[in-house]
């Protein structure tokens, strides 16, 4: 989900989070830059968990975005809202992903955060993958069964649904 500026509260998320409770959705990737703010990011966290959803921060890193040169940025937004009761944790650690950005230091990151993240990034198959802990496709499927063959030993995610193509797709996951 967007995080747009235009939304002046969490009921402005209403909606989409209802709707999405009712199709059985639990959790929404909040892709953001850092031009938005910590206002707007409350605003997604608090209406998700009106409406009884997960969310978690995905931050972009392409051009003129989060840059990877600046892990402590990444850290403080993770920070802010780690322990809010709509973030989703897996194994009681908070749920990041992003959109690019290979190479970001991780370890880093989790000191900014105060925390220990559970990462999967949305990184290109052949990057480095020290610090996550697998990796999340958002892709097309035939991305999908690239990503499937090359890590048939690491943990990664496939996003369900691809609002692009309304065909019913398996929601699957190799761990």
């Amino acid at each position: 989900m967007g995080i747009v500026k235009s939304r002046q509260s969490a009921a402005a998320y209403d909606d989409e989070f209802k709707l999405a409770k009712a199709a059985g959705i639990d959790a929404f990737a909040l892709n953001m830059g850092p031009d938005v703010d910590n206002t707007q990011l409350g605003f997604a966290y608090e209406g998700a968990s009106s409406a009884g959803i997960k969310v978690f921060i995905s931050f972009d890193f392409n051009d003129g975005l989060f840059s990877i040169g600046d892990p402590s940025a990444v850290g403080d937004r993770i920070k802010t809202f780690k322990d809010h009761p709509a973030q989703l944790k897996i194994d009681n650690r908070p749920f990041v992903s992003t959109f690019a950005g290979p190479g970001l230091n991780v370890a880093a990151v989790e000191a900014a955060a105060g925390a220990d993240i559970y990462f999967l990034p949305n990184w290109y198959v052949g990057s480095d993958k020290t610090g996550t802990d697998g990796l999340f496709n958002c892709e097309p499927d035939l991305f999908s069964r690239i990503f499937e063959s090359l890590l048939t030993s690491y943990p990664y995610r496939v996003r369900m649904a691809d609002r692009r193509d309304e065909r019913t797709r398996d929601d699957w996951t190799r761990q």
